[in-house]
């Protein structure tokens, strides 16, 4: 595992994408935040985080050796995050080996159908982490924000 001297991390598991990749999944409590969370590993770099916090907290860092910013999720459910999540695991991966300075990692070409599996093995991961720490609540989606497998244009192999 990979974790960072300042975070605790709970219940990780590890999803192997293909040499060179692999997607990590846990509960994280630390300064940073407390919930669901994934990092993106290629050749031992974090080049994805998904940090899946409720309310408007919720955000992603690509190429996290490179750039320390956050995108941000809109205000939702912690549940609805996970989605995004993993939507975004599965479809916009790409990008960000892509635009890595390191030429061995914007080499690497994922498989579509073997994100969309790993994709939804994270998903389930962290639907389980929220599920056992009792936040039910948390669990429950806003009008229009069905939980449920990712549509198959989501899962399609961007060019």
């Amino acid at each position: 595992m990979h974790v960072l001297s300042y975070q605790k991390c709970l219940q990780e598991r590890e999803f192997p994408v293909q040499e060179g990749i692999v997607v990590e999944a846990y509960w994280r409590d630390d300064r940073a935040g407390r919930g669901p969370a994934a990092s993106v590993y290629a050749h031992d770099q974090e080049v994805l985080r998904l940090d899946c916090f409720g309310g408007d907290q919720a955000h992603f860092h690509v190429n996290l050796t490179q750039a320390a910013v956050r995108w941000y999720y809109p205000p939702c459910t912690v549940a609805e995050n996970i989605e995004r999540a993993a939507f975004d695991l599965a479809t916009n991966l790409r990008f960000c080996l892509r635009h890595n300075r390191d030429p061995e990692i914007r080499a690497l070409r994922p498989d579509a159908a073997r994100m969309a599996a790993v994709s939804a093995e994270v998903r389930a991961h962290l639907l389980s982490l929220l599920a056992a720490r009792g936040e039910a609540d948390a669990l429950e989606t806003a009008a229009g924000y069905p939980l449920g497998p990712l549509p198959a244009e989501a899962l399609a192999e961007s060019p």
